[in-house]
């Protein structure tokens, strides 16, 4: 190895370990009887600036040295503290150094107060005085971080400390380096939603009944899936030092039982006739509220924390979310969720919440088409025309519901326009605007008002569906089919 080579290797071994100087040695340890971490609660109030209660103290295990470690005038002892991420010493909680210098005992004695920084600054620099005697591999505390205003804070989130360790061990000076979490926010007020799987319409029953059970015409409920509270305990408030252990104590300073929760179930499947009831078991059996969708949302207003989760419903117990359906309206395809919106008497809360959730989702076991831009048989300049493709191997219903233009439907819903003995496999199926008047019963051209549109909902799993709209001048052929299935 000629002499440029070993002076490279010499060279990238010296950064090498300069580099993992700071991040060796181990992380700050929190003194045991006080908080490892000082866990907060995230729904504090938003102007929060200040903790009144940490773990009181921290320690720095010192470096393993040879002897015990004596200070001199040659042989300083230096202690580095930083507060991370916007953290400030407060002005009521001075920092103090404390060490173990031995006696026999062990005990830590108080050594010192920052020569730089300290009260009002995110950093704090201790001076051991000379003719202390260190206790090698032992350590050193940091206290004075409790108290009123101890830890003055920008925002919330994680708050980290750090440490360096700065000594001259023989004539040789040497850092040690420490790093660790001083503070984390966790939500209290957790909502834990739990899906009950997907459901099932049959087609064949009119898009009005499920696949296994809700006899049409009879009022059925379904089972949505569950809405929870959790109970898990955050240990202490930050505004007052007090514990949160969930739901059921205060936020902020704020006693839950002046928090409200509004509840919103929201998704197509429950339009319409249906109402949303809220139980406690998934029987739906004793429903402890309701309400009726506006539109496709369900909302259930101002109820207070204490309530719900200290009233029937046993705190961390889950509130079920169940459909009851009148079995006369149509039941739609799609996803049903459920959001939590958490709110305050008191100003002081901020409550920063997961609030939603998915619950069931709602299937076809056919498919559904939908066809737009039907004129009126009479005076109209152009004529609709649906042909259907069954790509399926076996026969099938096709079914009909006709809306006008603004909306309201024309005759009856769910009604078959072509019978499964004219729609095999490989057959193709022509449908007109007559042929739909005719199925719907109580329809005619005059009842039509605009342009209608149509829905088809199809009793097997693979067809396919062109609109086209033929001009009665020119013949023209257009198509304007809108590939709008739900399966």
């Amino acid at each position: 190895m000629n002499h440029l080579t070993q002076n490279t290797l010499k060279l990238a071994v010296a950064a090498a370990l300069a580099g993992t100087s700071f991040n060796a040695a181990a992380i700050i340890d929190f003194t045991p009887g006080t908080s490892a971490v000082a866990e907060y609660a995230l729904e504090n109030p938003s102007t929060l600036t200040a903790l009144s209660a940490t773990g009181t103290t921290f320690s720095l295990k010192l470096p393993n040295l040879s002897n015990d470690y004596t200070v001199g005038g040659a042989n300083y002892y230096n202690i580095k503290v930083n507060l991370l991420n916007g953290a400030k010493f407060g002005a009521n909680a001075a920092p103090v150094l404390l060490c173990d210098t031995g006696g026999g005992s062990g005990t830590l004695a108080t050594m010192t107060t920052p020569s730089v920084g300290g009260v009002g600054f995110s950093n704090a620099t201790f001076v051991v005085p000379t003719a202390t005697t260190l206790v090698g591999g032992s350590i050193c505390q940091v206290s004075g971080i409790s108290g009123t205003n101890a830890i003055t804070l920008s925002g919330i989130g994680t708050k980290q400390v750090s440490a360096m360790i700065e000594f001259k061990d023989g004539a040789t000076p040497a850092t040690t380096g420490y790093k660790s979490n001083l503070v984390t926010f966790k939500t209290a007020l957790k909502p834990v939603f739990v899906s009950a799987g997907n459901k099932v319409v049959d087609v064949a029953q009119q898009t009005l009944k499920y696949t296994d059970g809700t006899s049409t015409g009879v009022l059925g409920t379904v089972f949505f899936g569950s809405v929870t509270g959790s109970g898990t305990a955050i240990p202490k408030d930050a505004s007052d030092g007090k514990p949160v252990t969930g739901l059921k104590t205060s936020v902020g300073g704020v006693a839950l039982s002046t928090v409200y929760l509004d509840l919103t179930v929201t998704g197509s499947p429950i339009g319409g006739a249906s109402k949303v009831t809220l139980d406690t078991t998934s029987a739906c059996a004793a429903p402890q509220a309701s309400a009726v969708p506006s539109g496709q949302v369900a909302t259930f207003t101002a109820w207070k924390v204490s309530a719900w989760q200290g009233g029937s419903v046993a705190p961390g117990s889950a509130t079920f979310v169940c459909l009851m359906h009148d079995g006369a309206t149509t039941i739609n395809s799609g996803k049903v969720t459920a959001c939590f919106d958490f709110n305050s008497e008191g100003t002081t809360v901020n409550l920063q919440l997961p609030g939603c959730g998915s619950l069931r989702e709602v299937q076809k076991n056919g498919k559904t088409f939908y066809g737009y831009v039907i004129p009126k048989i009479a005076g109209a300049s152009d004529t609709a025309f649906f042909r259907f493709y069954n790509k399926s191997t076996t026969a099938g219903n096709i079914r009909v519901t006709l809306y006008n233009q603004d909306g309201t439907m024309v005759g009856n819903q769910g009604q078959v326009v072509v019978e499964s003995a004219n729609f095999n496999p490989d057959q193709v199926a022509v449908v007109k605007l007559l042929d739909i008047l005719t199925a719907v019963g109580g329809g005619t051209d005059l009842t039509v008002a605009g342009r209608a549109h149509a829905v088809f909902d199809i009793e097997l799993p693979d067809v396919e569906m062109i609109s086209t709209l033929r001009n009665t001048s020119s013949g023209v052929l257009s198509n304007f089919s809108i590939e709008a299935s739900n399966k």
